[in-house]
Parts: C-alpha cells; structure tokens; sequence
C-alpha cells in the first residue's frame, strides 16, 4: 500500500516502508508515520538570541531540541550532520512530550521561558512538535519554532498551539533552495511562525555577498 505525505510541497508518494526525502518520514500499513518522534538528537538550554529572536525576551533562556531530518537541501546549513541524517545515523535519546515538557518546567529556575524545535527542520517531526507544543502551552510557556517555514496549512491548522503564524513565500528567504527544491504540487506558499520568519543569512553566508541579509532584504 502505498500513501502520500501532504505535509510540505514535496507531497512524497511512499510505498510501503519507503522513507521520504526529508529522510524522517515513512509509510507503514498504508499510512505515513514519523520516524523520528520523540526522537532527539540536540538538547540544550541555549540564549533566546541563538534561535534567531530579535526583541523577544530578550536576556531570556529556552530549552531548545532537535532531531533528525530536513525537506530542504541547504549547501550552507550549519548542522548538516543531523538535518541529513536519517533514523539509523545518529545516536537518540527518547523523550515523550510529557517528559520534555517536564523537564523544561524543571528549568524555569534558571530563566527556561519555554521550549524551541531547532538544529534540524522540526516541522518533518509535526506530530511530536504539534504533542508538545500543546504541553507546553498549557504550562504557561512558550514554543519557538525556528523552520523553513514549508509547511503546508492543513496540518498547521490542526495545531492549536503553533496559531500565531503569517503568510509569505519562502522563495524570498531560500532563493538558491527552494525553486530547485520544488517539484510537486504546491502553491507557492509557506506559513511560518512569527518567531521563526525572519531567517538572518550571517556575514559568512557562502551563498551570496559577504554582509547581513534578512527576509531577502539588505540591512
């Protein structure tokens, strides 16, 4: 049996067992599942001001995660070795959302505002982010999620939690991935969290020119 991930604009057709090209995704019995839920590979209490954030708590901590896997192929991605990787490529450790949600709680005694999905595209994880998000939430913190934004609004509207979203084409932010990258159906569109819309492309961008850019824009 085979099934359709209509998660991002990739829309990969698996047949059974087959994994998806974000390499974190795969059908079983004739339904598309993550591999990677609950799955992680980064666990850090990092600056606020890493995720990128600009004026958002700022001096403030947060409990950041990653995992495996990606839907784009960045040449310029700075931690390729797990966006890349697939399930049996890197080491793991297992936490559920009530774990992780737990010990970002435990955390807040050292400035812990919250939880940010990072260090690989989180959204190819939608089911764990979507399970904590909502956890964590409920707890009084907040979510970050810092992605590439090419999700698609189906699954961002069945998650409550990730609703402070806004329109805009990904194009602008990944010129040199997204239209090579692009090769089924889609719209052309991308919702991203406000936290994680504004992308920076650092001065050693090896992309483009040597200076800041952000959303496309020169600054």
């Amino acid at each position: 049996m085979s099934a359709i991930c209509e998660l991002c604009f990739h829309h990969c057709k698996l047949e059974e067992g087959q994994t998806s090209l974000c390499r974190a995704r795969t059908c079983r019995d004739g339904a598309v599942i993550p591999l990677n839920y609950g799955k992680l590979t980064s666990l850090a209490l990092d600056p606020i001001e890493k995720k990128p954030l600009r004026r958002f708590r700022p001096g403030s901590l947060i409990l950041s995660v990653g995992s495996f896997g990606c839907n784009l192929r960045c040449p310029f991605c700075q931690n390729h070795e797990i966006s890349m990787a697939g399930e049996t490529d890197m080491q793991t450790v297992e936490l559920s959302p009530e774990q992780l949600t737990s010990k970002a709680a435990e955390l807040r005694t050292r400035g812990n505002i919250g939880v940010a999905y990072t260090y690989n595209e989180p959204l190819v994880s939608y089911e764990y982010v979507r399970d904590c998000a909502s956890l964590v939430h409920a707890q009084g913190m907040v979510n970050v999620l810092v992605t590439n934004g090419t999700i698609e609004e189906t699954p961002l509207a069945d998650a409550p939690a990730l609703d402070r979203c806004r329109q805009h084409r990904p194009e602008r932010i990944y010129p040199c991935v997204v239209p090579a990258a692009r090769r089924g159906p889609g719209d052309g569109q991308a919702l991203h969290h406000l936290g994680g819309g504004a992308v920076p492309c650092g001065g050693d961008h090896p992309a483009g020119p040597r200076r800041k850019r952000q959303c496309g824009r020169d600054s």
